[in-house]
């Protein structure tokens, strides 16, 4: 049976994802020529920052990586957060955090979504 590992950088890459969400909803911004740039160069700054940051406490954090690549989970995050905590509560609370934020993620992709199919629809696309 074939096993494929999961990588736990999907987090620090997911910092980039979606700059251009500022784009989407530009008709409904004032003076959009000047402050949809500032809002997607803003964005790749505090975000890249960001993700920079958490993925140098995820490695700081790693600790045993043969623990992590072989985690019963089978998600290494939450074994990060085991390794890092040592009690099973404590990873769970860390691993419902980063659920709630995917989660609200999940409705920006959807809003962003929406909105587009919006235009194209008003726009007889």
């Amino acid at each position: 049976m074939a096993y494929t590992r999961r990588v736990g950088f999907l987090g620090n890459v997911a910092t980039f994802v979606g700059a251009d969400a500022s784009v989407h909803l530009a008709e409904e911004v004032s003076n959009a020529a000047v402050n949809i740039p500032k809002a997607i160069i803003g964005a790749m700054l505090i975000n890249g920052t960001v993700g920079f940051a958490m993925m140098v406490t995820i490695l700081y954090c790693l600790g045993d990586v043969d623990s992590v690549l072989n985690s019963r989970t089978d998600f290494p995050f939450i074994q990060i957060f085991f390794n890092s905590v040592g009690n099973v509560a404590g990873a769970t609370v860390m691993a419902a955090v980063v659920l709630t934020l995917t989660w609200a993620c999940s409705i920006g992709i959807t809003t962003t979504a929406s909105r587009m199919t919006w235009s194209f629809a008003r726009d007889n696309g």
